[in-house]
């Protein structure tokens, strides 16, 4: 099963923010970013596959930018992803039926749309 990241960012600050992680081939490297953040990225709990996965991600990020990337487990992606739909983690992993499903408000979304979500994947 693919895994892919997803975010709430506008589509700009998305790209400012990917670029500085593309050192281990999430996105093309865009230079220059004049300040540093903090970044939360959403995970199932502790011991699941996207956890280990954004703790990998969380510490490749904190390693080779200014930026601080933390992990934020939460009971499921399917948690996780109106959680970043709201603005309230930056980045999320879920698969991409997943976050199909949450966009259209289909299957376990149903009639909950969310809308500001992008996929930043790797194939």
């Amino acid at each position: 099963m693919s895994f892919r990241l997803i975010c709430a960012f506008k589509e700009e600050k998305m790209l400012r923010i990917i670029g500085k992680i593309a050192l281990f081939g999430v996105a093309t490297c865009v230079a220059g970013f004049a300040y540093a953040g903090s970044y939360a990225i959403g995970t199932s709990g502790q011991g699941s596959a996207t956890y280990g996965i954004g703790a990998a991600l969380a510490k490749v990020g904190s390693d080779t930018t200014d930026d601080q990337f933390t992990v934020q487990p939460y009971g499921g992606t399917g948690k996780v992803v109106p959680l970043v739909n709201a603005g309230k983690a930056d980045y999320g992993l879920a698969n991409i039926l997943e976050v199909t499903n949450a966009v259209y408000g289909k299957g376990p979304f149903k009639g909950r749309e969310n809308p500001n979500l992008r996929v930043v994947g790797v194939s």
